[in-house]
């Protein structure tokens, strides 16, 4: 079955100490049932979420797919979703499920930045700002629906994107080898895998298929999606999903985190924001 891995929850990970050091946040983050992926330059944080609020939030999520004041967020997508649906989550009407998830994945977010960090600058930088949800949708995939290969945008420069899944198909190919498997931490990665129906695709690099002369794999991350299961990734990481043949409903909710920093010479936009905001603040005092 492989290592078990801990439910996520918010008040896990509040209990959590982050250290600065990237070798203590590594402890820490499988110790709460965080998996990091690395690839190329960058990495991928996955985890399961709690069955309890799985369950709570898909409840919600259909609820809002069935509204009689359903609204389609198709126009701001790039999914091809012609059988199924796409729904904006208004945050500031949304139900305390939702809202504990958005607060997991704000604090999951910033220790994904703290660990940047650590990565990047060792001790000599230490990450100081805030990570806050940019939106969050539900996405409904039936059969013959797909998402085109697309990448995030958040309002700020710096950003994470991601998905929960909440429901798969039994026709999902290969899934019933994962539908049992959510204590697992081998299931979740599949480097170097082709195009499989229903799955997600994260790709990394130029080669798209394998190179038979250079021996060399796709530079892509395959995973299924087990409900349950929760990826977080860069904005930029290039992902699609293919479709699938068959009865039934992918349901999943899809995220994005602005990245702010509240610190001087990390980025020139943030120091112009910084700039900007202390000189507002003056004008106000005046």
């Amino acid at each position: 079955m492989g290592l078990q891995m801990p439910q996520l929850t918010g008040r896990y990970l509040d209990n959590i100490t982050m250290s600065k050091n990237k070798k203590s946040i590594d402890e820490n983050l499988r110790a709460s049932g965080v998996t990091i992926t690395e690839y190329s330059a960058k990495c991928m944080f996955g985890t399961i979420v709690h069955s309890d609020l799985i369950k709570d939030i898909l409840s919600e999520a259909l609820k809002i797919l069935n509204s009689s004041l359903y609204k389609s967020y198709d126009y701001s997508l790039a999914g091809r979703i012609s059988n199924g649906k796409q729904a904006k989550i208004e945050l500031d009407k949304a139900p305390h499920c939702i809202v504990e998830f958005k607060d997991i994945v704000e604090k999951l977010s910033h220790v994904y930045v703290e660990r940047f960090f650590s990565t990047a600058y060792g001790d000599s930088k230490i990450f100081s700002g805030k990570c806050n949800l940019h939106d969050m949708w539900i996405v409904e995939q039936k059969k013959n629906d797909y998402n085109p290969l697309h990448i995030h945008n958040n309002q700020s420069p710096a950003g994470l994107s991601g998905v929960l899944y909440l429901e798969t198909p039994e026709c999902i190919s290969e899934y019933s080898r994962y539908k049992n498997a959510q204590q697992s931490e081998s299931f979740v990665v599949e480097k170097g895998r082709c195009e499989i129906d229903g799955w997600i695709n994260l790709d990394y690099g130029s080669q798209t298929s394998p190179d038979l002369n250079n021996f060399k794999m796709p530079e892509k991350i395959s995973i299924p999606p087990v409900p349950g299961y929760c990826i977080l990734f860069p904005q930029d990481t290039a992902h699609q999903v293919y479709p699938f043949d068959g009865d039934g409903s992918r349901i999943c909710i899809s995220f994005n985190v602005n990245v702010w920093y509240d610190q001087t010479g990390v980025t020139q936009w943030s120091d112009i924001l910084l700039a900007n905001n202390l000189l507002a603040n003056k004008n106000k005092s005046i």
